[in-house]
Parts: structure tokens; C-alpha cells; sequence
């Protein structure tokens, strides 16, 4: 089976509303190759474009394909009043895809292309370097390292990362790992909670405001650090809202580097210091 990643360009297609209103969703595979290629089954990442908006583009959702033809099964769920430049073929072939989870904001735990741009794996991806087109079809190596981020958050270390492919004999051997999943909405109560008693969001280590310096751009936007590691969760074992702190990507970065507990203490005794002096 292969991985895909589906691209939509919101200047064109209202996607947001489209993944939202509609399960079965149908999508065009346009060159023949890739028409060939598709199949039942294959796994389906779905990537929102810029366009000429403001949105944050990345990946916001995953499905499976469950139909490959050009004469669709649910016609009602092409939607194409969600088109604002339509060019619709009747014998274009076209994949129907059955949608497991929507994620349409960062808060929601979608993976967007400033995060995959920093992973040493997903940052080659065709996407990223070529990024015109529909149909992406991705390589064993960053089908498996994409999972892995969509099932975990890319709060994940280099060493982890590379940690799941072994090479033997110069070929690439993938192990599909167990993981636990994080809860996005902990994410966002968690940061409503903060502004509710602090204002505004900004980095718990540095001090570090978003919105401070990048303005619209940065406003409501922080990343949230598990002090105790998902892997170290016992089976059943609850995350509260207090076992996060709020922190800048540079901090979260540097956290992940190595030894996050001690990294973690570490850091709030340098920018503790830091605070101390300037008083």
C-alpha cells in the first residue's frame, strides 16, 4: 500500500468546510501515473495550501481510500458548490476517501509546514520543495515518520525519529512502533487557562510573546511541553492541565535535546539567573 498526500488550495476550494460536512470525501488524481498507482487502501494525508490567505498550511487530515473510479458512488459528496474556480471533468478518475480525523488548526493538533520543515525526514518531502500539484505519493521512510508525528505531535526528538528505521546490509528496514496518542484538546484548555490567568500566552522558561514580536501573525500561538514523557505514562494514567507548561519553539527545542527533565531544569535556571541580574 502506499501513502499519499492529497494538496488543496483554499484560493480554489473551500477544504476546511469540505472535510468538516462531508465523510466519504472525493478527490481528483490527476497524472496517469498516479492514477495507475492508487489504490483501495492506501493511506491518505491531506495537506491545506497558503493560497493567497493567511492560513496556516500543513497537513489537517487523515483518511483511507474505499473507492478509485470516475463515475462516484455518493455524487452528493463531491460538493462542487465549495469550488470557486471549478474545472470539473466527469471521466476524471477520482479517489473517495474515508476521513478518521479532521485537524484544521494548530490548536487541533494539525502538523503544519513550519514544524515538518524542521524534521530531518519530512523537510525533503516533495511537498515542501516542489509544492505544485494534487497527488503526493510519499516514500516508505516519510510515510512512516509522518504517522508518527500525526499520532504523537512533533514534540519528538531528532534521536527518536531516526530511532525507528535500522539499516541491514544497506537497505532501510521500517519497525512500526507502539504509540500513545495525545489529547489536543488538553492543549487547548490548557492554554485558555494560561491567558485566563496571565493575559497573554508566552514561554514559561524565557518569557518569550509570539504575538510580542510577530504580531497578528504570532497572536493565540504557543507550544505546550509534557513534563512527564507520554512514554513514561503508565497504561490508563491521566495527563492534566498542570503537567504542562507553556513554552517558545526555541525552549521546546532545546528541551527535546537529550535528557528533557534535566534539559527542562536547566533552562529555568539560565533564564532564572538572567532575571535575577537584570533586577
Amino acid at each position: 500500500m502506499t501513502t499519499w498526500i492529497f494538496q488543496g488550495n483554499p484560493d480554489r476550494f473551500d477544504l476546511d468546510n469540505y472535510l468538516t460536512a462531508k465523510n466519504p470525501i472525493y478527490w481528483t488524481v490527476t497524472f496517469p501515473a498516479h492514477q495507475k498507482r492508487i489504490a483501495v487502501g492506501d493511506t491518505i494525508f491531506i495537506w491545506r495550501a497558503r493560497g493567497s490567505t493567511d492560513i496556516v498550511p500543513g497537513v489537517i487530515a487523515l483518511g483511507t481510500v474505499i473507492e478509485k473510479k470516475s463515475k462516484v458512488s455518493s455524487p452528493e459528496h463531491l460538493s462542487e458548490d465549495l469550488w470557486v474556480d471549478a474545472d470539473l471533468k466527469p471521466d476524471e478518475v477520482k479517489a473517495g476517501i474515508y476521513l478518521h480525523e479532521v485537524r484544521p488548526t494548530e490548536e487541533d493538533g494539525m502538523l503544519s509546514l513550519y514544524d515538518l520543515k524542521l524534521d530531518p525526514i519530512l523537510a525533503k518531502m516533495r511537498i515542501i520543495s516542489v509544492r505544485t500539484g494534487s497527488n503526493f505519493p510519499l516514500s516508505e521512510k516519510e510515510a512512516l515518520r509522518l504517522r508518527h508525528l500525526w499520532i504523537n505531535g512533533t514534540e519528538v526528538s531528532e534521536e527518536e525519529a531516526l530511532g525507528d528505521y535500522e539499516a541491514r546490509e544497506g537497505r532501510v528496514k521500517s519497525y512500526i512502533h507502539k504509540s500513545r496518542e495525545r489529547d489536543p484538546n488538553l492543549v487547548r484548555n490548557a492554554k485558555q487557562l494560561f491567558v485566563q490567568r496571565h493575559g497573554k500566552l508566552y514561554c514559561e522558561i524565557c518569557g518569550f510573546s509570539f504575538e510580542s514580536i510577530y504580531g497578528r501573525l504570532g497572536k493565540d500561538f504557543i507550544e505546550a511541553h509534557h513534563i512527564k514523557p507520554l512514554s513514561e505514562l503508565a497504561p490508563g494514567e491521566t495527563t492534566t492541565i498542570s503537567d504542562l507548561i507553556m513554552v517558545c519553539s526555541n525552549c521546546h527545542r532545546m528541551i527535546h535535546r537529550g535528557n528533557a527533565e534535566k534539559n527542562l531544569d536547566e533552562l529555568k535556571s539560565i533564564f532564572g539567573s538572567k532575571r535575577k541580574s537584570s533586577d
